[in-house]
């Protein structure tokens, strides 16, 4: 860790790639990893509870726009689950922010959903998974209300018809995230 201090105060162009390991410590679970796969005392993670309480055969079906498509009632569940999460960036998001500031980040790709680099202050970062503080319409790519898509969110996992949100700009519905 001294000698990645050491490089990054000294340098003037850093591009990132960034994974899981950097919102393991803020509570986000990961998928998949060991702790996302399956917890410690071998009970169902989030992911599969999820999955199971939708009757999907695997948590990635979660994430398949076909699935989707048939029914995003699963999905809107999950963001639900993980926006409820009281997540904050760690310190890793902060010195992607800090090498921003100071002029030094080139970019951040995040293979991460927890759009916790964001949260962080970090402009130049690139959600290669997409972010569940984030959606767009796939028909006109207008980008979603974040507060109506939690509301959606919220309603599908208190049981409503998730497919009630419709794009503000093409009134598409929203089940084609």
């Amino acid at each position: 860790a001294t000698d990645a201090a050491r490089i990054l105060a000294g340098a003037s162009a850093v591009l990132v790639l960034v994974g899981a390991d950097a919102s393991e410590s803020s509570g986000f679970p990961c998928f998949p990893s060991p702790a996302g796969a399956r917890p410690v005392d071998g009970s169902p993670n989030l992911f599969e509870r999820v999955a199971a309480r939708h009757g999907l055969a695997t948590p990635e079906r979660l994430f398949e726009m076909s699935s989707f498509v048939a029914n995003p009632a699963p999905l809107y569940d999950l963001l639900h689950e993980l926006r409820r999460r009281e997540c904050v960036p760690t310190t890793c998001h902060k010195l992607l922010a800090q090498l921003e500031r100071r002029g030094s980040l080139l970019h951040a790709y995040s293979a991460n959903v927890d759009g916790l680099e964001s949260a962080a202050g970090v402009r130049r970062v690139s959600h290669l998974h997409g972010s569940v503080r984030l959606a767009h319409c796939c028909v006109c790519r207008a980008p979603a209300d974040p507060a109506r898509l939690g509301a959606v969110a919220d309603a599908a996992h208190d049981g409503a018809r998730a497919a009630e949100l419709r794009c503000s700009s093409c009134s598409h519905e929203l089940n084609h995230i």
